[in-house]
Parts: structure tokens; sequence; C-alpha cells
């Protein structure tokens, strides 16, 4: 388990980090977030509230 862990800490950074020099919109949510807020999380980050 905690290889399972440190690998999914590694592939976050790396995803973040990627995100960064390309200027994408990452959406973190640290694990605590509902599908409804993330939902409204994706239409606010691709404008799409209107």
């Amino acid at each position: 388990m905690d290889n399972f862990i440190q690998n999914n800490i590694v592939q976050s950074r790396f995803i973040a980090e990627d995100c960064r020099r390309n200027r994408a919109t990452l959406i973190v949510t640290g694990g605590h977030i509902g599908l409804e807020d993330a939902y409204t999380a994706v239409r606010r980050s691709f404008r799409l509230d209107r």
C-alpha cells in the first residue's frame, strides 16, 4: 500500500507540473469534493455557466 500511495504522489506531482508547463487548467479537489461540486468546478473552468 505504501508503494501505491507513493506512486500516486509522484504521478500527481508530474501531472500538476505538466499542467503548469502547458498552461492547462488543473482542478484540485483533494478528494473531498462531491459530484455536484466537481461538476460545478468543471463548468466554471470551461466557462459553461452562461
